[in-house]
């Protein structure tokens, strides 16, 4: 399974949790590509538009700011709704055993 995910993490704990994620789903030889949706440039559009049309699971994970997403995490989801429709998943820090194993299961 090819897997897109873009991140925000104010204090790290999503990063640490994306890079997780990415180090078991490559452990079971998945492809995972991890953005952060602050650093993305205007010249790694370009390559991120090949790799989402490649994508098999685009997902988005964010910390929890006052039970809803940061403000640049909704602005990055606005931003991209109209360019892309893909199957997608968001994962707000609260990621636990079941879903992963639903999330293994899904990628067989």
């Amino acid at each position: 399974m090819n897997i897109l995910l873009f991140y925000f993490s104010g204090t790290g704990n999503t990063w640490w949790l994306v890079n997780e994620f990415a180090r078991r789903s490559r452990e079971d030889h998945h492809t995972v590509d991890l953005h952060s949706i602050e650093k993305i440039t205007d010249d790694q559009w370009q390559s991120i538009n090949k790799m989402w049309g490649n994508a098999d699971l685009v997902g988005f994970a964010h910390p929890i700011y006052g039970s809803d997403a940061p403000k640049i995490m909704k602005e990055f989801l606005t931003t991209i709704a109209t360019i892309y429709r893909k199957n997608a998943t968001t994962e707000n820090g609260h990621l636990c055993s079941p879903r992963w194993n639903y999330l293994a299961e899904m990628g067989g």
